[in-house]
């Protein structure tokens, strides 16, 4: 589940993106920009309803974190634990404004409030959410250190160790990469145009 919501946001950004490269180099019309755009903007519509509709990602399960602190993922790190539980809190910000953007798109004579302050606002959420993501996987590496030290400790690490250890470090960088890539685009869409 939480790799199809990733490539459904990847594509969320990448088609609108293919879309701007593509009116930029075309020469001639084109159905294909807008084509684009608008799968994009479907995908990302997608997403705020399987959040609104109580997926795996959305309020229930950002409470249910905050209540039982089930997105740990076995780290140990106090300050790990600390930025999980408070990215939950970001998303208890974020997920009722997202709502009301949304619900403010599809119906615009029930939403009587201010929709791109409310969308900046969300956008805020979400860059405190990534900043405390980065600052998680800078810890989640100081734990593999210390995973590692403790391992060392009087015996050579053995190759299962070692592999173990390489993965998690990998699976850190990608997702420390990913959270980077999207951080300019949050920032940018909590400013006021």
């Amino acid at each position: 589940v939480y790799g199809w919501d990733k490539t459904m946001k990847n594509l969320s950004y990448a088609l609108p993106l293919a879309a701007t490269y593509l009116e930029r180099r075309q020469v001639g019309d084109s159905p294909l920009p807008e084509a684009l755009k608008q799968m994009g903007s479907w995908f990302s519509m997608y997403r705020v309803g399987t959040r609104l509709a109580a997926g795996p990602f959305g309020l229930p399960a950002e409470i249910e974190n905050l209540i039982n602190h089930s997105w740990y993922g076995g780290w140990k790190h106090p300050g790990i634990k600390r930025c999980v539980w408070l990215q939950s809190v970001m998303m208890l910000g974020y997920y009722p404004l997202e709502h009301l953007c949304w619900l403010g798109s599809v119906a615009p004579k029930l939403v009587k409030a201010d929709l791109d302050k409310a969308s900046r606002i969300s956008c805020v959420f979400w860059t405190l959410w990534l900043l405390l993501d980065i600052v998680a996987t800078t810890l989640r590496f100081r734990e593999l250190d210390e995973i590692e030290k403790e391992l060392s400790k009087g015996r050579v690490l053995t190759p299962a160790d070692k592999a173990m250890l390489a993965r998690s470090r990998q699976a850190c960088r990608l997702h420390l990469a990913r959270v980077l890539l999207f951080l300019p685009n949050a920032i940018h869409q909590a400013l006021p145009q």
